[in-house]
């Protein structure tokens, strides 16, 4: 087992009665609780009682066995019954740490911040670390496509990256920064 970054991705159905709010979460502790982040469906009436959701969540695994979590809780708000049907798919998806034969580049990875993650378009990227080179930023999409592709020219200038996702499907996304000495990566959600 290796380390590397770990998507959950929990999508589905559910049917619940008017009055209920129902929320759905992928997790990584049985501990989940709303306040973790989720998606949250409410029955408009009896006829119209059906929600569709997707909640995709990434977490950092280092090397081993690893257990997640698709957690649906019922909160009953007026006169709900507290009950729902829920029909649905947990898929978890393990990314690995990618390693370098040359032990010259400079790991960028634990300073660099992305943000809003998960992101509804626009997101920033920031660097912890002064770089000593222009960076290539690149958008990959999980089958490996290059959907967008920038480049950080003022190294030393030490500003925030933009980058707008709001023309892409909803789903993960990989960030990843390359120099001649620097690598970086980091994954990015698009609700």
């Amino acid at each position: 087992p290796e380390a590397g970054t770990v998507l959950l991705r929990f999508d589905g159905e559910i049917i619940s009665s008017p009055g209920d709010r129902i929320v759905a979460a992928a997790a990584d502790t049985p501990d989940w609780s709303p306040n973790d982040g989720n998606v949250s469906m409410e029955a408009f009436s009896s006829d119209v009682n059906q929600n569709s959701f997707s909640h995709t969540r990434a977490y950092a695994a280092g090397p081993g066995l690893h257990t997640f979590y698709a957690v649906v809780e019922s909160y009953v708000e007026t006169d709900g019954s507290g009950m729902a049907s829920v029909y649905g798919s947990f898929t978890v998806e393990f990314f690995p740490e990618t390693t370098t034969a040359t032990n010259e580049l400079t790991d960028l990875s634990p300073s660099l911040k992305v943000f809003p993650n998960p992101t509804e378009g626009i997101c920033t990227v920031r660097i912890g670390t002064p770089l000593t080179e222009p960076v290539k930023v690149e958008v990959i999409n999980t089958d490996g496509r290059i959907m967008q592709s920038l480049g950080w020219k003022d190294p030393l200038e030490m500003s925030d990256l933009r980058i707008d996702l709001t023309n892409y499907p909803a789903g993960a996304y990989f960030l990843r920064l390359s120099g001649k000495s620097t690598t970086g990566a980091q994954v990015l959600v698009k609700r």
